[in-house]
């Protein structure tokens, strides 16, 4: 037990003096630590980077509760990176990970549904007008259906423009351009549907 206790590895932080982004940090070996509030879910974070990286990697999660103020969530929050660095506990640790990421993936996705379904209903009414048209028009179905997904999805690229640049991202760009193309994908499919369903399936 005197053993362990020796050779218990130890993580000296340093706390932020000014309003930064994290709250503590701690440098061991070619590790980083970093304590930072996400604000989205109300979780205390613990964070972790090699040197050689620049992202961080999320290891332990605390939810802020009015149970704790905060230089004590902190100090629990420094209390649980010196357990994961011993391998303590790392089952529960893993357990607060696995609840934060799952608050987070949701709260992320139900901020983002809003956007996704405004390029859906968008891009909906667009394919079906613009399907009817090129069908007035004596288009081919393969024309109609080239023709309609091509100005969609130009339509599609144009209210994304708009919709990164005037509101807040809540996840990377990549990922919602991602969401956006599946929802304008989804919005010209249903569109050039119902037109096939009312007027070519009979």
């Amino acid at each position: 037990m005197l053993l362990e206790i020796i050779l218990e590895k130890k993580l000296i932080w340093y706390d932020s003096e000014r309003k930064t982004w994290w709250k503590s940090r701690s440098n061991f070996e070619n590790y980083s630590f970093a304590i930072a509030y996400d604000r989205l879910t109300n979780h205390l974070l613990v964070l972790v980077t090699n040197f050689e990286l620049q992202s961080y990697n999320v290891i332990a999660a605390l939810p802020s509760t009015s149970k704790y103020n905060e230089r004590d969530i902190i100090e629990l929050a420094k209390e649980t990176a010196s357990n994961w660095i011993n391998s303590k506990g790392l089952p529960k640790i893993a357990s607060g990970v696995r609840k934060w990421s799952f608050i987070h993936s949701l709260k992320v996705s139900l901020r983002e549904f809003p956007y996704s379904l405004i390029l859906f209903i968008s891009t909906f009414f667009i394919s079906l007008v613009m399907s009817i048209f090129f069908l007035l028009n004596n288009y081919s179905s393969d024309s109609i259906i080239l023709f309609t997904s091509l100005f969609s999805f130009l339509c599609a690229f144009l209210i994304s423009w708009g919709l990164n640049n005037k509101f807040k991202i809540n996840v990377s760009k990549i990922k919602r351009n991602i969401f956006l193309l599946f929802s304008a994908a989804s919005g010209s499919f249903f569109g050039l549907s119902l037109m096939y369903l009312l007027f070519l399936n009979k």
